[in-house]
């Protein structure tokens, strides 16, 4: 017969073990989403550099071209 302690060691490491492999599917979803959003910020960066970057200009160029779309957007509501 095993005893009180040797049947709770089993199951805790039963327990563990069923952890670990869930954390493992976790930890890939993790890496998937911080691969996804590290692609989309070098995109928004390469995007950002083609059309300027800090070259001097671009930041007010930038901004007259927000507030044309933003007054384009308040005289074509549906």
């Amino acid at each position: 017969m095993k005893s009180d302690l040797e049947k709770f060691l089993s199951v805790l490491l039963q327990l563990l073990r069923g952890l670990k492999e869930q954390l493992g599917a976790l930890a890939w979803a993790a890496l998937g989403v911080f691969l996804i959003g590290g692609v989309l910020a070098c995109a928004f960066a390469l995007r950002w550099i083609r059309r300027g970057g800090l070259r001097t200009g671009a930041t007010q160029r930038f901004f007259a071209e927000q507030r044309e779309l933003k007054r384009w957007f308040t005289n074509h509501k549906p």
